[in-house]
């Protein structure tokens, strides 16, 4: 089906045409389809995709869906899981209604879990959302100043080649889609997904994001770095079920293999994903463990990203 990413697509092309890729006017009902819903990342991306726009559609989508699950089978390697795990663990409803819409979450997994080695992308994930950049506080966290330098001067180049290209104009235009947005989803709820944002005052959910964001920099390690996965969960305006990959490094600190099954599964039974940044908190919470049980993804490993 495809849907995120016909509207990469559409508002890339509408942009490439003159016309506008951000949203324009609040909206009251959820868009008719993804030719009339609107881009929401930064405008360093438009040219990207406004250059997928103008090839074979068919030919854009199988590759946009072979490069996502590429992404997500990669990221599951680099936390630790063996190659059967990881092809097993793909089958994950989040990871496929990922797949089926076309979104970039697996790629900004990816991101986010090589963060352990290459902490400069924890820094560039941030040209997605401003949410998936939460993690790069990990490298504040653990004074790794070269590698966030690193992340800050990548992020920078990519916004200066390609300012020629979409203007300053676009990036005010942006900041006003995101606005229009958040106007929007007080008027069709529909647009917060699963995000507990839609029960909140503005403040509350700030407020709330903010706790979550400070507790999560209190362990130490590549502990901090799972707990800031479950922190841009709670700080995501609003969220769908690939969103909570982002908990899966908490998920697999949990040292019973049959616990790690049961989180996943709870999880998949209706899509009752929030049990999985809970769960994830209880998992750091407790003393570090390591892996135990054939049934374990990481069974024989010292943890998410092969040790701590």
């Amino acid at each position: 089906r495809l849907y995120d990413l016909d509207v990469y697509l559409d508002s890339a092309a509408r942009w490439m045409a003159g016309g506008p890729p951000y949203m324009t006017a609040v909206l009251h009902a959820w868009p008719s389809g993804p030719a009339q819903d609107y881009f929401l990342y930064p405008p360093p991306l438009l040219p990207f995709f406004g250059l997928l726009s103008e090839l074979p559609h068919t030919l854009v989508a199988i590759c946009w869906v072979a490069l996502l699950v590429s992404a997500g089978f990669a990221a599951l390697r680099v936390l630790g899981l063996s190659w059967t795990w990881s092809l097993v663990v793909l089958a994950f409803p989040p990871f496929q209604i990922g797949f089926e819409s076309g979104n970039v979450a697996t790629i900004t997994l990816l991101l986010f879990v090589l963060g352990a080695r290459f902490g400069p992308g924890l820094v560039v994930d941030g040209i997605f959302k401003v949410q998936t950049g939460i993690p790069a506080l990990f490298l504040i966290r653990g004074r790794r100043w070269r590698a966030a330098a690193t992340g800050l001067v990548l992020l920078a180049a990519i916004v200066v080649v390609t300012l020629p290209l979409v203007g300053i104009e676009e990036w005010r235009a942006w900041l006003a889609g995101l606005g229009y947005r958040a106007q929007s989803q007080a008027l069709a709820p529909a647009l917060f997904g699963q995000s507990y944002a839609k029960y909140l005052p503005d403040w509350a959910f700030i407020l709330i994001s903010a706790i979550a964001i400070a507790l999560a920099l209190i362990p130490s390690g590549r502990r901090s770095l799972a707990a800031l996965g479950l922190a841009t969960i709670f700080a995501s305006p609003s969220l769908w079920p690939h969103g909570f990959l982002f908990a899966l490094p908490a998920i697999l600190t949990l040292e019973n293999g049959t616990a790690v099954w049961l989180a996943i599964g709870t999880a998949a039974i209706s899509l009752n994903v929030w049990y999985l940044p809970y769960v994830g908190a209880l998992a750091l919470l407790a003393a570090p463990r390591r892996p135990a049980g054939a049934t374990h993804p990481l069974d024989g490993r010292a943890g998410p990203w092969l040790s701590w």
